[in-house]
């Protein structure tokens, strides 16, 4: 009796775990996008799942079960520091900026469907039960989840969604009251605000059509094979897509069920100041400013000039 007792006991503790298997798709070779989701793959790794990551930037300490895939070329990747005074804030910045973009779009999608690795790579035929599928600047890596079989994508964009990817998600981008994310309109645009506003959203479309869409697809039917479908159906099949924005950004705007923000997923725990971070300081290059503490505000990718607080 007391056995008996004891198996259901037990029975009624046992719990089955299944963990699937997932796929990161991360065309860009900038390192900061790419960081914006790393903690994520690595708790879903954390929590018992099987993540596969493609990507310019392998993991320096090997973790139980998250593998990467290096697709790292010739190519050069974004690791650098930015100085943002190179950054003027002028007009013709706004319109060069998605041109630029669509090239470095263009050069990754060469170098990284043509890594031997990833080939290699995909002759084993993996199975997966859902890709997650960076959305920034390319779609040319959406061919692989073809050659998966398709399995549910769910998207990822390191920053607010861009223009020509709300139409794949049914995201509303009206010109007439949602502003540009390229350009520092509010929602209470003038009538010329609105009428470049409209520009710049046909500008757009256009640059993705012709720049980014048709040489993607180019792409990959060159590297992936002939039998790659159109990469805007496949993209219009994600399921959702999670960004890394808050909406206090953006102000408020209609999104779609879809569309969910995750803005600020990627910072961790707190840790404590480290010394060297805030210092007294009198150096000849402050010898205009009395002997305050001065604390250098940075991150990876970015710098800013030093900022003065008062003791």
């Amino acid at each position: 009796m007391n056995v008996k007792i004891t198996v259901l006991v037990l029975f009624h503790f046992w719990t089955t775990i299944n963990g699937y298997k997932i796929l990161g798709l991360f065309p860009h070779p900038g390192k900061s996008h790419f960081d914006a989701f790393r903690p994520l793959l690595k708790a879903l790794a954390e929590k018992g799942h099987e993540v596969t990551v493609i990507s310019y930037f392998p993991q320096k300490n090997p973790m139980k079960n998250y593998k990467d895939i290096d697709i790292n070329g010739e190519l050069k990747l974004h690791t650098h520091a930015v100085n943002v005074d190179d950054f003027t804030g002028a007009r013709y910045e706004k319109y060069i900026l998605p041109i630029v973009l669509a090239y470095f779009g263009y050069r990754s999608c060469d170098d990284g469907l043509s890594n031997k690795d990833l080939h290699e790579f995909l002759k084993t035929k993996p199975k997966f039960d859902i890709v997650l599928a960076e959305f920034f600047n390319s779609q040319c890596f959406l061919g692989i989840v073809h050659q998966l079989n398709n399995p549910p994508i769910i998207g990822l964009s390191s920053c607010i969604v861009m223009p020509w990817h709300s139409i794949a998600f049914g995201h509303s981008s009206n010109p007439a009251y949602i502003p540009n994310s390229f350009m520092p309109f509010s929602t209470h645009m003038t009538f010329f605000e609105r009428v470049e506003n409209t520009v710049l959203y046909l500008f757009h479309q256009a640059i993705f059509k012709f720049l980014i869409d048709i040489p993607g697809q180019w792409q990959a039917r060159k590297h992936l094979g002939n039998d790659i479908p159109d990469l805007n159906d496949i993209a219009t099949n994600s399921s959702l897509i999670l960004v890394n924005n808050h909406f206090t950004y953006t102000s408020s705007r209609p999104l779609v069920p879809g569309y969910i923000e995750v803005g600020g997923m990627f910072i961790g725990k707190p840790k404590k100041l480290p010394q060297w971070g805030i210092e007294k300081s009198s150096s000849r290059r402050f010898n205009d400013i009395d002997p305050v503490a001065m604390v250098h505000v940075g991150w990876e990718n970015v710098s800013v000039p030093y900022v003065s607080v008062a003791d």
